[in-house]
């Protein structure tokens, strides 16, 4: 199977489109850590454990988006994700009040450090 190559002329706003998304990455990362040290507190492990789920969240996407991609175009693909990625922007600050819930803040703020960094890593 040959492998699918663009010329560069062709799509001229491409390399705009990839910083743009880039970017929005980058601020939707710094925008959930401050919106999450709000809840959790402004410390090095709540700011480490937003990183980490930032990073598992890339990591599952390169290994289902890798086995999604042999079946969809890949500006289509792109497109989808920057969908999907733009549709859990806007819902991550009203899930974000489930941490209101009495019970979902009892086990954020328990006094077992392993219990409580399990549950915040879950949240």
């Amino acid at each position: 199977m040959m492998a699918m190559t663009m010329p560069n002329d062709r799509w001229p706003g491409l390399w705009f489109i990839f910083f743009c998304s880039g970017f929005a990455a980058l601020v939707y990362e710094v925008s959930w850590t401050r919106q999450i040290g709000v809840i959790l507190g402004h410390t090095a492990p709540v700011a480490s454990l937003v990183l980490g789920c930032y990073f598992l969240g890339m990591a599952g996407g390169y290994h289902w988006g890798g086995r999604w991609s042999m079946h969809v175009s890949p500006l289509r693909g792109y497109a989808a994700c920057e969908v999907a990625v733009a549709v859990w922007a806007v819902l991550v600050p009203y899930l974000l009040h489930l941490a209101d819930l009495e019970l979902v803040s009892a086990w954020l703020h328990s006094a077992q450090p392993v219990g409580r960094t399990i549950a915040r890593g879950l949240f």
